[in-house]
C-alpha cells in the first residue's frame, strides 16, 4: 500500500505471510522417520569408499521388536505426527521525502 502525502512525501506499508520454508526433501516417501547413514574416511583426505566397491549395503532396522536400534553410523529424526507447517509474519512502514538542495 502507497499514499502520497504531498508532491515530495511518500508513504508506503506491507505485509505478508509466507509459508514454513522446509522442503521435505528428506522425507518424500519416508514420513514420519527419517534414517541416514554417514561414512567417513581415515581423515579428511581420505575417501570413505572408492568405485570398486560401491556404496555399502543399507542393512535395515528389525522393526519387529517395536523399536529401532540403529548403528552408530546412522542418525534418525522423527517429525510430529501430525505435522503442521508453521508461517511467519513480516511487516514494514516507511515515509520517503524528497528534499530541494540548498542552492
Amino acid at each position: 500500500m502507497a499514499y502520497r502525502i504531498d508532491e515530495k512525501t511518500v508513504a508506503r506499508a506491507g505485509f505478508g505471510i509466507n509459508t514454513n520454508s522446509e522442503s521435505f526433501r528428506n522425507n518424500v516417501q519416508t514420513y514420519p522417520e527419517v534414517i541416514s547413514a554417514s561414512y567417513t574416511g581415515a581423515n579428511s583426505y581420505t575417501a570413505a569408499g572408492n568405485l570398486v566397491t560401491g556404496i555399502p549395503p543399507l542393512i535395515g532396522p528389525n522393526l519387529s521388536g517395536g523399536s529401532v536400534p540403529l548403528s552408530p553410523n546412522y542418525s534418525t529424526w522423527v517429525y510430529p505426527s501430525p505435522y503442521r507447517r508453521g508461517y511467519s509474519e513480516s511487516y514494514n512502514v516507511t515515509c520517503s521525502a524528497i528534499w530541494a538542495e540548498p542552492g
